[in-house]
């Protein structure tokens, strides 16, 4: 089994992080709803704005973390989104907690992710087969991509 190059550990704690903010931020909403419509003071107003924007940030975490598994090679620049947003859900429940720091350390593990290099030949595609189809090669052959003229199987080389 070949290792991976995608930084698994920070991909599923950033997520994990972005789900529990994600969570929070309802909670605070649908309190927030209720308190709303039994006090005065505004206190409902608040915390559905706090529970709103925690839903924001959660939701961002966890679309940074699918785009580091998408995009490992963005390594560095992706855990620092997520570490800020993580700790920019903190004023705001930070995911009861444990959201936050997990978000944390995912993108802390993100940042200090060493990814495998991929060797040289996996980088290079095999176009033999391809290039092989007579079909494909009259077709690049006509659109003057540099091949060789086309030549009878039984016909000698030049």
């Amino acid at each position: 089994m070949r290792p991976s190059r995608v930084p698994f550990g920070a991909v599923v704690l950033s997520a994990l992080g972005g789900v529990l903010i994600l969570l929070d931020g309802l909670v605070y909403a649908f309190v927030g709803s209720d308190v709303q419509g039994v006090s005065p003071t505004g206190l409902g107003v608040f915390l559905q704005g706090a529970g709103y924007l925690a839903v924001f940030l959660g939701t961002l975490v966890v679309v940074l973390a699918v785009s580091l598994a998408a995009m490992p090679d963005s390594h560095r620049g992706l855990g620092i989104l997520i570490l800020t947003f993580s700790l920019l859900s903190l004023p705001v429940g930070g995911g009861f907690l444990a959201g936050a720091v997990i978000g944390w350390v995912g993108g802390v593990a993100g940042i200090v992710a060493r990814l495998e290099p991929v060797p040289v030949g996996e980088l290079e595609s095999d176009w033999s087969e391809v290039l092989d189809d007579p079909v494909v090669e009259a077709d690049l052959h006509d659109k003057g991509v540099g091949l060789p003229p086309i030549r009878e199987p039984n016909e000698p080389a030049n």
